[in-house]
């Protein structure tokens, strides 16, 4: 039996192995944690996102995960100021 943790684990993995085969459904299973106000879901997001060059939709990720209070996001966006 699969717990949504797992399947978040999975689709981390996933996403940063740019695995062709799980390249649609990982997005999707990290979205709706993303949704459901998942930090470390928004996070990965954002990184996606800004390693395919849309810094724009990295930065809403990022900022919504600090707004939730997450750290590491802070990081993220402050690297993401010094690459402008």
């Amino acid at each position: 039996m699969h717990s949504q943790g797992s399947d978040q684990a999975r689709s981390f993995v996933d996403l940063l192995a740019d695995d062709p085969r799980v390249a649609d459904s990982a997005p999707m299973v990290l979205a709706a944690t993303a949704e459901a106000g998942d930090t470390d879901s928004m996070n990965f997001l954002g990184l996606r996102t800004y390693r395919s060059g849309d810094e724009e939709d990295a930065r809403n990720w990022w900022t919504r995960s600090v707004d939730d209070g997450d750290w590491i996001a802070g990081l993220l966006l402050g690297r993401l100021s010094t690459d402008d």
